[in-house]
């Protein structure tokens, strides 16, 4: 027996080197509180979503249909929006506030995926540098009777030792200050808290779409999200959205708890370092797996090493890709 019912991908993509798109982002600088929200890598674009498209096309050939988010007026320009899978979902398709857009901050996109039209109950989500590496069934993301399997990693900082948050990264604040607002709910209870952080796996992940309509009825944390969707950018005061998602998912066992796929996340830095772990990865691809750009100043000859590699990866074309214009 295997889950037979209907599976969605859902991606966010942005082109930070649109011209439009840093127009509306110099406009509404002035709303930034701190200077990480706007560091270029968060918003860059090296062609990944052309190649984990590929991969989901050759591993996942059972999903359903893959909606694109993007920002206003911006698609990939090799993106085939007529093929019958393909759904470009622009922000103002499905964001509720729509005085607040644009906005700088998937944090905030994501909290409102429930109301993308036609998205499947049952769907993964993925970031454009999110790559499936090995043949996947729908049993590797929900069980038979459709609960979405949740994954989750812990933090090895302790709560108590506040000291050390002056040291944390923006992703571990996040963490903290969604860990803190499911503390309050008592919704961890599934799991004791124990003093350490718990996050979703940066990977494809699974989720169902009653379990962020029904986070939003929550009413710990509903003021806080409000409160996050009212700002363009992303601040230390940040919660994760598909964090709260996931343990709503367990309250209302629609979810499950499960042990994380073979994964690996790869920082791309300005060093070169991590080639030599590129090609670990072109030579025996894991499952899942997470070329995460953090390069503050993208050099040529790197970029050309990630195509490279992701060309060999996966050298033949979707579906899903037209002929760019010349």
């Amino acid at each position: 027996m295997s889950f037979k019912t209907n599976i969605d991908a859902v991606y966010l993509w942005v082109d930070g080197n649109n011209p439009d798109f840093q127009k509306h982002l110099q406009l509404y600088l002035h709303e930034r509180g701190e200077s990480f929200a706007t560091a270029p890598h968060r918003f860059s674009d090296h062609n990944e979503l052309k190649y984990s498209l590929r991969s989901l096309h050759l591993n996942c050939p059972w999903i359903r249909r893959i909606f694109i988010i993007a920002p206003d007026g911006m698609q990939p320009p090799w993106l085939n929006t007529q093929h019958p899978q393909i759904e470009l979902v622009h922000h103002r398709d499905f964001f509720p506030a729509k005085a607040v857009l644009p906005t700088f901050q998937s944090d905030t996109i994501q909290s409102f995926l429930h109301h993308i039209k036609q998205l499947s109950e049952h769907f993964i989500l993925l970031d454009d540098d999110f790559f499936i590496g090995k043949p996947m069934t729908p049993n590797h993301f929900f069980t038979n009777e459709g609960k979405a399997k949740c994954t989750f990693m812990r933090l090895k900082h302790n709560i108590k030792k506040s000291i050390l948050r002056s040291q944390w990264s923006p992703f571990d604040q996040s963490i903290y200050n969604t860990n803190q607002l499911l503390r309050i709910a008592q919704t961890n209870s599934c799991s004791p808290f124990r003093g350490l952080l718990s996050y979703g796996l940066h990977q494809a992940s699974a989720f169902r779409k009653t379990a962020f309509s029904e986070m939003w009825e929550n009413p710990i944390f509903r003021p806080q999200l409000e409160k996050q969707t009212l700002k363009r950018f992303r601040s230390s005061e940040n919660i994760q959205p598909i964090l709260l998602s996931k343990h709503t998912a367990l309250n209302l066992n629609i979810g499950l708890r499960a042990k994380p796929p073979e994964y690996c996340l790869l920082s791309l830095n300005d060093q070169m370092q991590w080639l030599e772990d590129l090609r670990a990865i072109v030579k025996r691809p894991p499952t899942l797996f997470c070329l995460n750009d953090v390069m503050e100043s993208p050099r040529s000859d790197l970029l050309k090493q990630l195509e490279t590699a992701l060309e060999t990866l996966y050298p033949d074309p979707s579906p899903y890709e037209r002929e760019c214009p010349t």
